[in-house]
Formats: C-alpha cells, structure tokens, sequence
C-alpha cells in the first residue's frame, strides 16, 4: 500500500475531512480491543441477528438478554438516522414486544428487518450519509462522532459480507490510490477500478498498453465524491469461486479422494496450480509441494468455495477442510491425527491461478511430521462407505443449519450480555 497517497494530490485538493475520516477507519481496525476508541461489533444488524439467534435457540427466556436488547433497539432508534428513517416501525415493535410469548411475530419482524440489511439498503444509506458529512463545507461540533459511528457501521457491515480485516482497514485509503508503473511497465494501483486483466490475454503474454490505457481512463476522471462513492464497489462484489490448498501434516499419500467439496491429494502426482504465463520460473511449479520433496508422498487439502475476500478465504476454507480431516481422525487411531498447516496456503482463482499466497516463515515440522506420518492409501477403500456417510451428513445442508450457532458467534464473539454492555455507551 502506498505509505503516503496524500502526496499524490495536489495541496488542498484532499479536503481534511476527508483524511481525517481514513485515519479514523483504520484507527478503528487497529484498535479492535480498546474499547474506547476501537471497532464496536454491536451494529443494529448483529443485534437482529442476536435477537433471531436468541429465539431459536433460547427461546428469549434469559431475562437479562431481554433488558439488553429491549436498550439497544431503543439506543439505536434514538441515534441512528438511517433507522429511524427507515426501520422505526420494527425496531419499536421489535422493543416493545420482547416480553411477548408470541415468538413467531418476533421472528417475522426480525426476518423483515434484516432483509433491508443483506439487500444493502442499510450500507448504502449510511454510505450516502457519511459522503454527505465528509463533502459538507466546515466542521459541525458532532461530525467526528458521526464519522466513527457511520465509518464502525460499514466496516461491520462488511465484515458480514465475509471481508477480512485486514482488506477492510486498506479500504477506505484504497479510494485515493493512483496509477503507478511497478518496475517501469506494470500498472498498479489499489483503486477498485474492476478492469479485468484477463480480458487483456493474447495467447501466453498480457497487452500491458492497453490494460494500463483502461485503468488510466478511469483514474484520469475521478472526482473526490466518486473516489468516495466506489466504496460501495466491495460492498457489491459479487463472490467468486475458487480453490484455497493447505499443506497437511502427519498424513502421507499418492491416491487422490474427494470429499464433499474437500480434496486430498499428493502434489507428487499431480498438481492443480496453472501458470501460464510465458517466462515461468519453473521453480514455481514446485510451489504446490510447500518445500517437501514428493518422494515423501506430501499430501495437501484443496478447498473449493465461494468468496468476495481473498484473503478471508483461507479461514472459511480451512474450517471447511477440517470437517474433512474429522471424518478421518474418527477413523484413524494414531499419535498424530492428520492436521492441515493453516499459516501456508494457496488461495486460486476459478481457472486454478494463484491469487494470493499466505506463508509462515519455515513450513512448519514439515520433516519431523513424515517420519511419523500415517501412510493412508491401503485404508482408502476400507473406509469407502464410512466416509461417504460422513460427507453426506457433514456438509448437508441439515448439518449447515444445526451449525448456524458457529456462523453467529463469529459475528458476536463471547457472551452477548457482556460484550453488549461493554460496548453500548460508545457512540452516545
């Protein structure tokens, strides 16, 4: 990322506003765990989740839960416009009736609610009010607040949409980046600008003139409100499918089997990474096998899945191949049950092309876990139907929902009760 993008633009260009608000957005990132100035993950839209996860589960019969919630909807109708312009007939009903027995009208009204939040309705109307505060000539005596406040909201918002933090924090300077040339022909820049490098193809090579000429047209006639207004280009990202490979430990194989949307595999016969580009450091064929040598037999886990973030594919994915590596350790009674090497991965494109690598410094007991390692290939076909009774109950849809608790702890993690009252008093 570029240290300064400010010294791009010509004095006073840059109203600031508008640099204060990117230093608060990142500020809020990293300080996540201060509970004064950090990220508060209690937005209206994880608090109808709360609410809807609370009934399915509990049935809302925890009364301090309810005097939590009953206070946030009324927090929420008082200092969020945007719900009060737009959900103040839910929320009120939402607040006045969690006392109710009537728990089917409750989970109507939360479900009705959160439709305008997955829609984008919520993110784009606090979007429009942020580039309001940002434009507005002058400084009003609340408009440091409503920039957290609104800036928190998008960046839980995102979160939602299966962003990483570290892609989220990068964002909002992101809109102010301009065209560089990395090593005098490459054209470079972190504005989402949606100009796909592989419609610029021809044959083996890219044509760099014209990939560079359409990114240039689009920079050339960017105006301060429309760098801001492209913040919403993350946000309707449309997800993309692709693969994330995992090396794994303590396992070692040459077969090759499928389970569910996992695969487990050898790179030592075969390899699922594509290079095509001409000039190929044939060494970087070798990637896939994470510096073991294949007469190992080295096994991987290759995830195929949806996602918006590269970056954020690697934890979805490996919880994912998880399940996978649970259906064999049930099954396997060793000292060293299989287990992936999540610090280095992969992360592929639909046309198996590496988008992005993740490595820890050393792969990690990489020789130490093959000379313990469990040879699996003559006990393929004895777990055969095992196996396939596994997959089918893992990753039904049945299994997906009894799970759905996982999916709401990430959005909230701890005790709702607590974090609620840790962090209710910060944008007052």
């Amino acid at each position: 990322m570029e240290r300064n993008v400010w010294a791009n633009f010509p004095a006073g260009e840059i109203p600031e506003k508008i640099i204060y608000w990117v230093d608060r957005w990142e500020e809020l990132i990293e300080n996540f765990t201060d509970n004064s100035y950090g990220l508060n993950l209690l937005t209206p839209h994880t608090l109808l989740h709360a609410v809807s996860d609370e009934i399915a589960n509990n049935r809302l019969r925890n009364k301090e839960m309810r005097r939590v919630f009953k206070a946030e909807f009324g927090r929420l109708l008082k200092h969020d416009p945007v719900i009060k312009t737009a959900l103040s007939v839910e929320f009120a009903a939402l607040q006045r009736n969690l006392e109710s027995v009537d728990l089917g009208y409750l989970m109507e009204l939360s479900a009705r609610a959160l439709e305008f939040f997955t829609e984008g309705s919520y993110f784009e109307a606090s979007h429009e009010r942020l580039m309001q505060v940002l434009l507005a000539a002058g400084w009003n005596a609340s408009d440091d607040t409503e920039i957290g406040r609104l800036s928190n909201a998008l960046i839980v918002e995102f979160l939602l949409r299966g962003y990483h933090l570290k892609t989220i924090k990068n964002m909002a300077k992101s809109l102010f980046s301009q065209l560089q040339m990395l090593g005098g022909e490459q054209p470079y820049t972190e504005f989402p600008h949606d100009v796909d490098w592989r419609s610029f193809e021809r044959g083996d090579n890219l044509d760099l003139d014209g990939y560079r000429a359409a990114i240039l047209r689009i920079i050339d006639n960017l105006t301060v409100p429309s760098r801001l207004l492209a913040l919403r280009k993350y946000f309707d990202r449309k997800p993309q499918t692709g693969t994330v490979i995992f090396p794994v430990l303590w396992l070692k194989t040459i077969s090759e089997r499928q389970l569910g949307p996992v695969r487990i595999y050898s790179p030592a016969a075969r390899r699922l990474i594509q290079y095509h580009r001409q000039g190929q450091n044939p060494k970087d064929e070798d990637a896939e096998l994470f510096h073991r040598p294949t007469t190992d037999k080295p096994v991987n886990i290759a995830v195929t899945l949806s996602f918006v973030d590269e970056h954020a594919a690697p934890e979805a994915a490996a919880a994912i191949a998880e399940k996978a590596l649970d259906l064999l350790r049930i099954h396997i009674n060793v000292e060293r049950p299989p287990d992936i090497d999540w610090r280095n991965n992969f992360v592929l494109d639909c046309n198996n092309q590496i988008q992005v690598a993740h490595s820890s410094a050393t792969l990690r007991d990489a020789w130490y876990s093959n000379l313990q390692a469990l040879d699996i290939d003559p006990f393929w076909d004895h777990l055969k139907n095992e196996l396939d009774i596994g997959v089918r109950f893992e990753y039904s849809p049945l299994a997906s929902h009894a799970r759905s608790r996982t999916l709401s702890d990430r959005r909230y993690p701890g005790s709702f009760v607590s974090y609620a009252n840790t962090c209710r008093s910060k944008w007052r």
